[in-house]
Formats: C-alpha cells, sequence, structure tokens
C-alpha cells in the first residue's frame, strides 16, 4: 500500500503540471469595469478598447504579442454577440432620445477639472474619442461610451470641463 500512496501524488502533480502548460499557451481576455479588456498572452498584459484598439501594451509586448491579443479579442467579443466595432461605426449603440442632455453618472464627477486631465480620465473610464467642434469662447469633444455606444458630449470652457452630457450619435460619426 506505501508504493500507492507515493506514486499517486508524483501522477497528480504530472497532471496539474501538463494542464497548467495547456492553459499558460492561450490567450486571457478578462473586461474591466470601464469596457475596455485586458489581453494577456504569454508575459504581455495590454489593454484594449471595445473597438479593439490598444490602450496601452505592456512592457514585455512585442508587434507578434499585441497581434494574437487583438485577434483573441476579436474571438472573445464575437463569442460574446458583438465584434466591438458596433460602437466605432454608429451601426449600434444609439443614444436613446431622452438621455440627450443628461451627464453619465460616472462622469459627474469630472465637471469642472482642467481638460487634460479628464481627457485621460475619459479614455481610462472607458470612452474612445472621436472629434471636436471648435466655437467662440471653448469647444465640444465627442466620445464614444465604449459600453454602450452611446454619444458624450464634453464641452470646455477656458480650459476646463463646463458640461458632461449625452448628445445624438450623428455627433460621433462626424
Amino acid at each position: 500500500m506505501k508504493k500507492i500512496h507515493l506514486i499517486l501524488p508524483a501522477i497528480a502533480s504530472l497532471f496539474t503540471l501538463n494542464l497548467a502548460t495547456q492553459v499558460q499557451g492561450q490567450p486571457v481576455v478578462k473586461p474591466q469595469s470601464n469596457g475596455n479588456y485586458q489581453v494577456i498572452v504569454g508575459q504581455c498584459s495590454s489593454i484594449f478598447n471595445s473597438a479593439g484598439s490598444v490602450v496601452s501594451g505592456g512592457q514585455y509586448c512585442d508587434d507578434k504579442d499585441l497581434f494574437e491579443a487583438k485577434q483573441a479579442l476579436k474571438s472573445y467579443l464575437a463569442e460574446q454577440g458583438g465584434s466591438g466595432q458596433e460602437h466605432q461605426n454608429g451601426t449600434h449603440g444609439t443614444t436613446p432620445e431622452n438621455l440627450y442632455s443628461k451627464t453619465p453618472p460616472a462622469l459627474q464627477n469630472l465637471v469642472g477639472v482642467r481638460a487634460a486631465q479628464g481627457e485621460n480620465d475619459l479614455k481610462s473610464r472607458g470612452y474612445t474619442y472621436r472629434n471636436t467642434v471648435t466655437f467662440e469662447g471653448g469647444k465640444s469633444a465627442y466620445y464614444i461610451e465604449n459600453k454602450t455606444g452611446y454619444c458624450v458630449e464634453v464641452g470646455t470652457v477656458e480650459g476646463r470641463f463646463s458640461s458632461i452630457v449625452y448628445n445624438s450619435s450623428d455627433r460621433c460619426a462626424q
């Protein structure tokens, strides 16, 4: 009986080692609370928005890793029922009219902050820049809310965010 006790732990450790090796070679996609996705390929950990664009690539990422990560994200999004591109091209995520002129709850604390700081905060919270319209006294920048595909207008006056509201999706398509 003692021989069996010695063999079983050895077999179990071989099975565990083999299983870990198989999983380690697979890309891992982890949705983030801000609408972005962390994709891990080997030693490379990168962040993508829902449109499949790299938000940040890790220090251990080369072009091959980033390509593989992008392909893994594309497959993941397809399995989840969307390609991610629907938010980018306006075919999905049309902002409901009842939200026009309302501030997204997750962005209320950005009204009044310096624009330079706020732009980084918007990106880190899962918003993708689309375009800017300049007018006398300020400007309006338009962002896609990655999670929903809705259009958000960010008004800036004297270098500070003066308003952040949902707006018509066609504003983000220009």
